[in-house]
């Protein structure tokens, strides 16, 4: 394996220095769309998180008799698409 430093120090001294920026740019680049996968992963997650909490007070209501069948059905078939539009 190549050590980066000892590779990027070999291209400085040999007058690489545009493909050292070429490098860095595209590692910057890189790690800019590595921030935006995690931070939409993470937002994803949490209305994954949001919507099981919604389904489980919905049941809960149904259970309690707090809401008729036919509103229980239609708020499950609401919950369900919406989970499927977020991946699930």
């Amino acid at each position: 394996m190549i050590d980066p430093v000892n590779w990027f120090l070999f291209l400085w001294l040999h007058g690489l220095t545009p493909f050292i920026w070429l490098v860095h740019a595209t590692y910057s680049l890189h790690l800019c769309f590595l921030s935006l996968i995690w931070a939409k992963f993470r937002y994803l997650k949490q209305a994954d998180v949001e919507l099981t909490l919604l389904h489980y007070k919905i049941r809960l209501s149904r259970d309690l008799n707090l809401l008729q069948l036919g509103s229980y059905e239609h708020a499950s078939r609401l919950i369900d698409e919406v989970g499927r539009l977020l991946g699930g």
